[in-house]
């Protein structure tokens, strides 16, 4: 084959038109066969497969009728290699029916994932098969070479491998870069170049929608005054996970969960989904957006809701229209459910119960923020507030005090007024108000204003995490605890309480952390900054404990960073980081992370890592997590999340109660330990176990 963009229609071909004929292409060079050692290397991504076993590959002879399989996944989806007709002995008899499973033949340990591009590379060799998976061998099995090789010679020529016709409507998917390589130390060169891409949605972008307990998510919608904007990241990648530096067009489209149907327009003739862009609402068809170095980021508002459409979910789809329909080159959302501002109030559980029947894994909705994500890079680097008291040019100064719990807390001396963030001006009377600073009407003595309050309730994570950090190093702590007991009591939930009161911690220890590495560079190296992370996270959760591989490499994930970690990368981190600490330090669950047999909190783990451990070990396994996805401020961050196996081998997620955490390591009488309540929860029976290295 020749050079490859990897996005261009014919790079890819459907799998049920593929054929694999054994040729030697040269000048004047005869055909060579199969009867030496050969490799069969080629990209494959499986979209969909009705029912297991199905054949993926099958070898023919135009002789003969019948046809045996050479590339199977068998009932368990695990990838299975067969001996070659005519090469070897072990190879069924075309004409005589036996048990495929009685073959000898190589296979796969694990499942063949679906839905994901692969590399496979099939190596036949006189008296063995060998089956690669991404350029690893992962299976081997030994053969018998037949003894009649001059009579099957020519058979051998015109032996041929496709998909079996009977497969066409039950096994659907494509195959990229295929070749047949007549030196099998070749296999490795052709997983490693011209790798297939694919457009994904990156899920680090959702953090901030609202995802309910049955997986739907939860978008607020409907009416040009009620409907919010979330925000969702789309990325181009290579099989390998790098982006690919291509620019090319993407449109999101609203579409119905259950059949794929576009969403109709709203009475008024409006498009179901809205695009921003410079603060213009446009339908989302009308303004395809450019991908530009693998990424690009959707700004999105719903304007049709799912109760004037049945109740029906939807889903959103990014494509490339001008790459053709492949399921590939889309991308879907999870299902939604749009719904109207909600006013309900979240239910909570009674953290003073002393019997122990406290409502832990409460079955309610989680609180409803706003669906833009965090940017903590828009926002006050922590070390620009401690910089800032060096400046002399600078409109405010920032002074210190020392406080007997907090070791220090900051607060500001405000010198002149500076950049209001409201600029728009109005001819009302209360202008002043409305248009002042908010960080200027900061009292060291007075009460945080309604305002400010009022800002915070009605803002986006983004606002809210930018102000918080603000008050942290203005307000005193009385002001604080009255601020979160505001927000708390106009928001409907109590955990926004919590996040409030650790804020001048974080913030606070998150400077200290970040200066004692950087030495004021923009930039430090990660293998020096895991060592301060590690030391900073045993001081406060107050353990021996330390932070493993898989956990940093779970936290290089969070933060997004290489080699190198820039400021906004350790904040990113930090804000991630610093919640579960204080949740690690609480007495109801500081046991429990301290625990060595049983382990009862496997680290920092993802929900895919959690899902993957518990799969195969039956209902009622579960496992402890932290989510990946909360970051401070909000109101769940750093909370516990319970993944189990429920009936049907369904798995469910659910929160354990912020409340009994904080309450329990308050009170004064006894409770029933952590662990024992959740043993007596009717979906939990055993714990889930992993094998981490260290």
């Amino acid at each position: 084959m020749g050079d490859f963009s990897g996005l261009e229609e014919n790079d890819y071909v459907l799998l049920k038109n593929l054929k694999v004929e054994f040729r030697r292409d040269g000048d004047g060079e005869e055909d060579g066969s199969p009867e030496e050692a050969f490799a069969i290397c080629f990209w494959i991504y499986i979209h969909t497969c009705a029912s297991f076993p199905s054949d993926i590959l099958v070898q023919k002879q135009p002789d003969v009728a019948s046809s045996v399989p050479f590339l199977r996944l068998d009932e368990k989806k695990k990838m299975k290699l067969f001996p070659l007709l005519f090469l070897h002995e072990d190879a069924p008899n075309p004409d005589n029916y036996v048990p495929w499973a009685g073959i000898p033949c190589a296979s796969t340990e694990i499942e063949f994932p679906l839905k994901k591009w692969v590399h496979v590379g099939c190596e036949v060799l006189r008296d063995a098969v060998r089956l690669n998976i991404d350029g690893e061998i992962v299976g081997e099995r030994s053969l018998t070479c037949s003894v009649n090789k001059d009579l099957h010679a020519e058979a051998l020529k015109r032996l041929y491998l496709e998909c079996p016709f009977e497969n066409e409507n039950m096994l659907h998917g494509y195959v990229h870069q295929l070749d047949v390589l007549f030196a099998t130390s070749a296999v490795k060169n052709h997983y490693a170049k011209d790798p297939p891409v694919q457009l994904l949605i990156d899920h680090s972008s959702t953090s901030e929608i609202e995802e309910e307990c049955d997986g739907v998510w939860s978008i607020v919608g409907g009416k040009a005054s009620c409907r919010r904007s979330f925000s969702l990241d789309v990325t181009l990648l290579n099989a390998f996970g790098r982006p690919v530096n291509k620019e090319f067009e993407v449109v999101a489209s609203l579409l119905y969960a259950d059949n794929a149907a576009f969403v109709e327009n709203t009475g008024d003739y409006e498009s179901p989904l809205l695009m921003i862009c410079d603060g213009v609402e446009y339908g989302s068809h009308d303004r395809p957006c450019k991908i530009i170095n693998g990424q690009i980021s959707f700004k999105l508002k719903i304007s049709q809701l799912s109760s004037k459409c049945d109740n029906r979910l939807f889903v959103i789809r990014f494509e490339m229209p001008n790459l053709g329909r492949y399921p590939f080159f889309e991308a879907v959302s999870l299902p939604i459910r749009c719904v109207s501002r909600s006013k309900t109030v979240r239910k909570l559980s009674n953290p003073n119960c002393e019997d122990g029947s406290v409502g832990l894994i409460p079955n309610i909705a989680k609180p409803n923020p706003s669906s833009k994500r965090i940017k903590l890079g828009h926002d006050i680097p922590f070390s620009l507030l401690k910089q800032a008291n060096n400046r002399a040019h600078n409109s405010r100064a920032w002074t210190s005090n020392k406080d007997k719990n907090h070791g220090m807390s900051m607060s500001r001396r405000v010198e002149n007024g500076y950049g209001a963030e409201n600029n728009n001006s109005s001819g009302s009377d209360n202008s002043e108000a409305t248009n002042s600073d908010p960080k200027s009407m900061l009292g060291i003595s007075n009460p945080i204003p309604d305002l400010i309050i009022f800002k915070y309730c009605m803002g986006g994570p983004a606002e809210r995490c930018q102000l918080l950090k603000e008050i942290a190093v203005s307000a005193s702590e009385v002001q604080i605890a009255h601020f979160a007991k505001q927000v708390s009591l106009f928001s409907g939930c109590s955990h926004h309480l919590h996040q409030i009161k650790i804020a001048q911690r974080l913030v606070k220890e998150g400077i200290e952390a970040w200066t004692s590495v950087s030495e004021n560079n923009n930039h430090v190296s990660w293998d020096n900054l895991v060592f301060t992370i590690n030391q900073h996270f045993m001081k406060i959760v107050n353990t021996a404990r330390s932070l493993t591989n898989q956990d940093f490499e779970c936290l290089r994930r969070i933060g997004g960073c290489r080699d190198t970690v820039s400021q906004e990368e350790f904040e990113r981190i930090w804000s991630w980081l610093y919640p579960v600490a204080f949740t690690l330090s609480q007495s109801a669950v500081n046991e429990m992370w301290n625990s060595v047999s049983p382990v009862w909190i496997e680290g920092l783990i993802t929900k895919e890592e959690a899902e993957s451990i518990i799969l195969q070990q039956g209902p009622g396994t579960f496992v402890l997590r932290f989510p990946t996805s909360r970051s401070w401020p909000h109101p769940d961050a750093g909370n516990l999340v319970v993944t189990y196996v429920g009936t049907h081998s369904t798995i469910h997620h659910r929160l354990l109660s912020f409340d009994f955490i904080n309450g329990s390591s308050s009170k004064k009488t006894a409770v029933k330990p952590l662990q024992d309540l959740l043993l007596q929860e009717p979906e939990l029976s055993r714990l889930g176990r992993m094998v981490r290295s260290h």
